[in-house]
């Protein structure tokens, strides 16, 4: 089982990041991004049978909360857009 984690992952380009790692087959993708609805929204389009998508509010400048949300995971891919703080 692969689990990765995608910082920003209700952003624009976190969606084509999100989309490959689907048709690559890895077994599930977190989408990790404060905005915890728009989140919830993409992971439920983006479903296949064989990968399970979901989201995670993580605010990333919140230390602890982003390390407990990485951890565990086999990849971490950063997404986190311009206005990232």
């Amino acid at each position: 089982m692969t689990c990765v984690v995608v910082l920003g992952g209700a952003g624009w380009e976190a969606q084509g990041i999100v989309k490959d790692l689907v048709r690559s087959g890895v077994s599930e993708v977190v989408l990790a991004d404060i905005q915890e609805d728009r989140a919830r929204e993409i992971a439920a389009d983006m479903m296949a049978p064989h990968t399970r998508v979901v989201s995670q509010l993580v605010d990333a400048n919140d230390a602890e909360r982003l390390v407990d949300t990485i951890r565990g995971a086999d990849v971490v891919v950063s997404a986190l857009g311009p206005f990232y703080r």
